[in-house]
């Protein structure tokens, strides 16, 4: 490449628009998407504190010293507010 040449100098291209950055706008698609993610994180819950109420149940005698009600209330407390962005948010069009 010959430096010297006095060709203009290309300009710096700009990346696309992200998609993934949040629009006032949403498609149905996305707020399905939305709600899909909301059901599995929903699902995972159920399953994860059924199988640790299981646990605490099982090793626990006579019903004294459980645990499991703290994740449960911690990791539904976001089940909760995850709920709260995907539902309320859906109904804005």
């Amino acid at each position: 490449m010959n430096e010297s040449s006095n060709e203009p100098a290309t300009p710096p291209v700009s990346p696309p628009p992200d998609s993934a950055e949040p629009t006032g706008n949403m498609t149905e698609a996305q707020r399905g998407e939305k709600r899909r993610g909301f059901f599995i994180h929903l699902i995972v819950y159920v399953l994860v504190i059924g199988g640790l109420a299981y646990l605490d149940f099982s090793r626990s005698p006579e019903g004294k010293d459980h645990w499991v009600q703290w994740p449960a209330m911690g990791w539904g407390i976001g089940i909760f507010f995850h709920g709260l962005g995907v539902f309320l948010d859906s109904r804005k069009k």
